[in-house]
């Protein structure tokens, strides 16, 4: 999607909402990954099993760091504002 969005027959709002929208979802499917992992709690498991479930648990929680800060930290601090002024500023009428 967004190949389509920055291919320019879009405005710049809608391809701003494009990385934003993207990450928000993502940050959903996270959260339902890192309740998946931290309720493997009352299984048995025997060998390395309790390694992979270490593992994953400490894969959620990084991308779930790495996407709230992509989110948080970047995108709707600097990118967002930054794009729309761009974009609300090309437009002004001279006199």
């Amino acid at each position: 999607m967004e190949g389509v969005a920055f291919s320019g027959w879009f405005s710049t709002p809608i391809r701003v909402f494009v990385p934003v929208f993207y990450n928000s979802r993502r940050i959903f499917s996270i959260v339902d990954w890192l309740r998946n992992e931290f309720s493997k709690v009352n299984e048995g498991y025997d060998g390395s099993a309790p390694m992979r479930l270490y593992i994953g648990r400490g894969l959620a929680i990084a991308n779930m760091a790495f996407w709230c800060f992509n989110l948080f930290g970047f995108l709707l601090p600097f990118y967002l504002p930054k794009a729309f002024k761009r974009y609300y500023s090309a437009y002004k009428v001279k006199d």
